[in-house]
């Protein structure tokens, strides 16, 4: 897929589903870039990156009704787009060669 029809596709959605285990997980972050809520299951990154309830709606197993339970919870939550994008911040390319200047005395 494109970068263009990547960005067209996080533009429009409401939410990100991200059913699977990664480790760090950029994809979450991509999503949250754009000021969009992930749904998530809270197991490796995912723990890291999203703050429940703020960034998202996370759930504890991989089954098809924690899926769901998380779903209907997203529906009567109200995110803030912008909280999203901002904390999506933390993770970019731009915090990070800051911080590692400053660790280095750069």
């Amino acid at each position: 897929m494109s970068e263009t029809a990547l960005a067209d596709l996080l533009q429009r959605c409401s939410a990100f589903v991200f059913p699977g285990f990664e480790d760090f997980g950029i994809a979450p972050i991509r999503a949250m870039a754009y000021g969009k809520p992930v749904i998530a299951f809270a197991k490796g990154g995912a723990l890291d990156t999203m703050i429940d309830g703020v960034t998202g709606i996370m759930f504890g197993s991989q089954r098809v009704e924690a899926l769901i339970e998380a779903l209907e919870k997203y529906r009567v939550v109200t995110f803030a787009p912008s909280a999203i994008r901002e904390h999506s911040e933390k993770f970019g390319t731009e915090r990070f060669l800051s911080e590692i200047s400053a660790i280095l005395g750069r």
